[in-house]
């Protein structure tokens, strides 16, 4: 699965690996398929999650694989036997693609000395937006909204706003990401540019605000 689905936004890949034969130390799990990604080529890229379970084909240095920007592929020596049957769950970040895309089928070999253990197949990826590099124009993740009291005429209603975006939002010297919820009608409270916001600090209210 993925953590994010915004186009070159960061992106940490979650894999989990649950062979039916034990793998030895030195074996080599090979994922391929990881395409487009603006992630540099590095022989040390950081595996998370699973300490001390892989390291690198290169060097040896524990919690690390190798990665290959253009053939899409991460590959993994293992550092302590694995058990058949035993699911080990890792994860790395690069960086998403810069441009829309479906997500990719991604596949897993694994090899030792040159004997073929598991012949490539097919990884079965996670739902929706959490399918590995699938990349979708920028949207809500979440958009709700909810009140704390239904009564008539009541004061000190307070309405609660949930928003999550699949890019980031960033205010940059005279550029400002502007966020407007429409629909708010029917209330008894006056119209105003100083609404008071609570919440994250990083919010502030501009324009005209309908309570």
């Amino acid at each position: 699965g993925q953590s994010g689905s915004g186009a070159a936004m960061p992106n940490t890949l979650t894999v989990t690996l649950e062979p039916n034969l034990r793998l030895a130390v030195d074996t080599r799990i090979t994922l391929q398929g990881l395409v487009n990604t603006a992630t540099l080529d590095t022989n040390a890229l950081p595996i998370a999650g699973c300490p001390d379970a892989f390291k690198s084909p290169d060097s040896g240095a524990l919690n690390l694989g190798k990665w290959n920007s253009a053939a899409g592929t991460l590959e993994m020596l293992v550092a302590t036997e694995m058990s058949g049957g035993a699911a080990v769950v890792c994860s790395f970040h690069v960086t998403n693609p810069r441009e829309e895309q479906a997500a990719p089928s991604v596949f897993v070999t694994v090899s030792t000395q040159g004997t073929t253990l598991i012949n490539r197949l097919l990884m079965r990826n996670a739902l929706a937006d959490r399918a590995p590099l699938l990349v979708s124009n920028n949207k809500f993740v979440t958009a709700s909204i909810r009140q704390s009291a239904p009564y008539p005429s009541m004061r000190g209603n307070v309405i609660s706003v949930t928003l999550a975006f699949n890019v980031a939002l960033a205010t940059a010297g005279a550029v400002e990401s502007a966020i407007t919820i429409r629909g708010l009608t029917g209330s008894l409270t006056d119209s105003t540019s100083t609404l008071a916001l609570t919440g994250e600090d990083f919010v502030t209210a501009s324009g005209t605000a309908v309570g």
